[in-house]
């Protein structure tokens, strides 16, 4: 899991942070041809509850924004 207190948030947000329960990993994307690596796509790997079930939770309570610095600053520990 990732460990939020180390980055510059205000205390609300890391509150809300600690509280979930999300892992990262690093998938390639490759060229057409199979060989070549393209990019790295960030996949978030949430305990307990499907990515897109998380993501509507957070939708009805107006809070995506916890999710996407939670994405941003856990994919950059990973």
């Amino acid at each position: 899991m990732v460990d939020y207190s180390i980055f510059p948030l205000d205390e609300e947000i890391k509150d809300k942070l600690a509280k979930l329960e999300i892992s990262y990993a690093f998938q390639p994307i490759f060229y057409p041809n199979g060989r070549d690596i393209y990019a790295y796509e960030a996949l978030m790997r949430p305990k307990n509850i499907g990515v897109m079930d998380l993501i509507e939770e957070f939708r009805i309570k107006n809070d995506l924004h916890t999710l996407e610095v939670a994405t941003i600053f856990g994919a950059v520990q990973c």
